[in-house]
């Protein structure tokens, strides 16, 4: 399949698809290609189909899993093969709605006053004030601070768009200092040398400490907080619409399960 995966590569990067997507799509077709011991192009759409129930049925793999594999097949027969002797036209299974999980603002300052180093305590005061996704934690730049509008830029976020969020004043005091201590000089969060990216797992895996520490039972990880945000602003009387664009999302799923499709800001903590 070799000549076949750099040709399907090129063409996920010619649609300019996200990394993380090329990559899902890619191992997907792959293990698709190594269950039946034969290359793709020549799988008929029966023993697709009976790969996403094996996927399903046999390996119990979430809805969101099988349908990450069914979108990956589409790209890949639909769209790049596209010589006409298989077309898959099967619709996206519907996933069951599950409202997330949120913690109260006392949770939230527990977690934080739990965390006893520094660099991670206004880490997770980040992801909170301003609602980000643990990826835009670690992209953030010391530039993308704008203090005098008090705003955050995310810059290349998922979808490949650029937002504004909030800077909460009390977040920017602390910035203040975190910077003074670490004196960062690309990433705003740098890993064990300044000029170098924290890890995603180093950060998780101190939230789940810290989480453990305040005594939370709660499941949930670090992108808990960003549902909190938008939770508490709402609480706090946000419009819903600014809520979304604060996010950078299309729908927002509110707390008593409905969703919406969702601009003045509102500080989250003090």
């Amino acid at each position: 399949m070799k000549p076949l995966r750099e040709k399907f590569c090129e063409f996920m990067q010619l649609r300019n698809l996200a990394e993380k997507t090329q990559e899902s799509y890619l191992q997907s077709v792959v293990k698709l290609s190594k269950y039946y011991n034969e290359s793709p192009e020549l799988l008929d759409q029966e023993k697709i189909f009976q790969y996403i129930l094996h996927l399903q049925n046999d390996k119990n793999q979430k809805f969101s899993s099988c349908n990450v594999a069914l979108s990956a097949f589409k790209c890949f027969y639909n769209q790049f093969l596209n010589d006409g002797t298989l077309v898959l036209k099967v619709p996206i299974r519907k996933c069951p709605k599950k409202i997330p999980i949120v913690y109260s603002q006392e949770e939230v300052q527990r977690i934080i006053q739990c965390t006893t180093q520094p660099k991670y305590r206004v880490i997770f005061m980040t992801a909170y004030g301003a609602g980000l996704r643990l990826k835009e934690l670690v992209n953030l730049k010391i530039k993308d601070i704008d203090s005098q509008r008090m705003t955050l830029f995310v810059e290349n976020s998922k979808g490949k768009k650029d937002r504004y969020t909030l800077l909460p004043k009390s977040l920017l005091v602390e910035l203040r200092q975190y910077y003074q201590l670490f004196q960062p000089q690309k990433w705003l969060f740098h890993g064990c040398q300044p000029g170098q990216q924290l890890s995603v797992d180093t950060i998780s895996r101190t939230f789940r400490a810290a989480k453990k520490k305040a005594g939370l039972s709660k499941e949930g990880g670090i992108h808990t907080l960003r549902h909190c945000f938008a939770t508490h602003l709402l609480e706090a009387g946000t419009d819903i619409r600014t809520v979304q664009h604060l996010l950078g999302l299309r729908r927002f799923t509110i707390n008593d399960g409905s969703s919406v499709t969702l601009f003045e800001g509102a500080e989250v903590f003090g």
